[in-house]
């Protein structure tokens, strides 16, 4: 996030992520707290959209599972070039290259 705040590459999150990112919150912190989680987001990265077509590309993809292949979807559609996960392996078949958080780093400048 703090590489996407200092221009340094522009980030991108499905809009089912933050589903997930408010589900994730709202477990540890009161709704407040999650919801600025949510916002927080929204303020960072460019939503991608999760539409028909995302869907059904996904559909297609060989990786096993479904909502790792929406982020793939979504990566392809808004021409990502990176996927940054902590879960490579489930990215093997991915388009995208796929890094995890730490190795994003070390490729920063």
């Amino acid at each position: 996030m703090e590489a996407c705040d200092n221009a340094q590459i522009s980030g991108y999150s499905s809009a089912t992520t933050l589903t997930d990112i408010y589900y994730l919150a709202r477990r540890q912190l009161d709704r407040p707290h999650a919801l600025n989680a949510v916002k927080i987001c929204v303020e960072t990265f460019t939503i991608c959209a999760v539409n028909l077509d995302t869907v059904l590309y996904a559909l297609h993809l060989p990786g096993l599972d479904f909502e790792d292949n929406i982020q793939v979807a979504c990566a392809v559609r808004y021409r990502c070039t990176h996927i940054v996960t902590r879960d490579v392996k489930e990215f093997s078949s991915s388009p995208i290259r796929v890094l995890t958080p730490t190795a994003l780093l070390q490729e920063l400048p």
